[in-house]
């Protein structure tokens, strides 16, 4: 990881020490020059830090596909199963809020042609049903995606475990991520024989983005991890402070 400091003297001036204690290697550069103003040196680092929150809302795709020779040998049936489907989510004591259907669509499926060249036909349709259901107990997911395959769904799509108290996880997260680029630029600092001042600034930094000249030190990817017990999010912020 890398950690740069800067006063504004001479901006063609440049000390680099490299300190190397035990399992740490740093990098800091001192640049002697006078970007800031007059001010005091600073050193900007990149913190990690991941908010966690309990989901409290679990949300089911499941779809009904059928296949057949013509649009209504395809479509009758998938209207009638998908029917079938919401009548049994139903039955759970799921109401009309709950439930919706996303998707209504139909395409032709084509034969192969054969041989290079060869022209394609219609060999029959496929019909699809998409319904969606969104509930605020989380442990019904299970019983939901069976009763849904056994009154004829026969594919499930996704089942995502969301909490919206996303804010405030995000918020902690942000926070841990503040006080680990503290604790890396405090090391930092006492490299440099130097002490750690106040926060001159603080950007979140968004997912996939990684900063010049740093690493971020352990938050993933950016995005949004799903486990059975907590929905995780992952923060990175670039952390600038003073050096007294």
């Amino acid at each position: 990881m890398a950690f740069t400091m800067g006063r504004t003297r001479n901006p063609r001036r440049a000390i680099t020490y490299f300190v190397v204690p035990a399992i740490l290697v740093l990098t800091i550069t001192l640049l002697i020059s006078g970007c800031n103003g007059g001010g005091k040196d600073r050193i900007s680092v990149v913190g990690a830090g991941t908010g966690k929150a309990v989901p409290d809302e679990a949300r089911v795709t499941v779809s009904v596909v059928t296949e057949a020779p013509t649009v209504q040998q395809a479509t009758t049936p998938n209207n009638q199963t998908a029917q079938a489907v919401i009548a049994a989510l139903k039955g759970l004591g799921l109401d009309e809020k709950s439930l919706k259907t996303d998707v209504i669509e139909i395409y032709p499926n084509y034969s192969d042609p054969g041989v290079e060249g060869g022209t394609s036909e219609i060999a029959g349709y496929t019909a699809t049903s998409r319904i969606t259901v969104s509930t605020n107990k989380v442990d019904m997911a299970g019983q939901i995606i069976e009763t849904a395959l056994a009154a004829g769904a026969n594919t499930v799509d996704t089942l995502d475990m969301r909490t919206t108290a996303q804010a405030a996880a995000q918020s902690a997260g942000l926070k841990e991520a503040v006080d680990n680029a503290r604790k890396k630029a405090d090391v930092a600092a006492k490299s440099a024989g130097r002490k750690l001042g106040k926060i001159v600034s603080v950007r979140e930094i968004a997912p996939g983005e990684l900063p010049y000249g740093a690493e971020a030190g352990g938050a993933g990817d950016g995005g949004t991890t799903v486990s059975p017990g907590q929905n995780e999010f992952p923060v990175q912020a670039r952390v600038t402070f003073e050096l007294d």
